[in-house]
């Protein structure tokens, strides 16, 4: 993937204590097929390769979009965005849509490539 995307609501539609909500540091990870399957069957965090580090403004409407460090030689079926915070909310942390930009394998359409 080339880039990532994460979005919460707009400020138009919630009350600004409702905007505490919005995640803040994000870290986004790719994790290999071993990994994923390690993962499922001992309920442990997955161990991945650390492709993006961002934060996320409550001051921006719509999707914020970052970019990903480019890993040529390796690609990743699987990827896990871990919220490390967000902007004061004890209770939980509300997202409203995440995304993975980039362009397909040309062998395999479910794995995104750097182009």
């Amino acid at each position: 993937p080339s880039h990532t995307s994460v979005q919460h609501v707009a400020r138009k539609y919630v009350e600004e204590e409702q905007l505490s909500s919005a995640p803040r540091d994000i870290r986004f990870w790719g994790i290999s097929e071993s990994e994923s399957e390690r993962a499922r069957s001992s309920q442990a965090k997955p161990i991945g390769v650390l492709l993006a580090e961002f934060s996320i403004s409550t001051e921006v409407d719509g999707p914020q979009i970052f970019e990903i460090k480019p890993t040529p030689s390796v690609m990743y079926r699987n990827y896990m965005f871990e919220i490390l915070n967000n902007h004061g909310n004890t209770d939980y942390t509300c997202i409203y849509r995440v995304a993975i930009h980039g362009m397909p394998d040309e062998h395999d359409p479910h794995v995104l490539c750097v182009d």
